[in-house]
């Protein structure tokens, strides 16, 4: 499970580290279960088309918490 905690932490960082898009689905679901800005921090941090294109989709999510943490990565990008 995904815990708010120093792990989760350390998780998003080094999935943003990687600079591998191959990061991408599993930062956005991170995102989703979440509601933590880090793995949001760590989309943009890929800066990759896919990485945006999870941005954007999160920017659309039923979530309003996760809809206005997506759309200030956006806007931060």
């Amino acid at each position: 499970t995904l815990s708010p905690g120093s792990d989760a932490a350390t998780a998003a960082t080094a999935l943003g580290c990687m600079r591998d898009p191959v990061a991408v689905p599993y930062l956005e679901l991170a995102a989703t279960r979440t509601r933590a800005p880090r793995y949001i921090d760590a989309l943009r941090a890929l800066n990759h088309p896919a990485a945006l294109a999870a941005l954007a989709r999160l920017s659309r999510s039923d979530d309003p918490d996760v809809r206005a943490m997506a759309e200030r990565g956006l806007a931060l990008g």
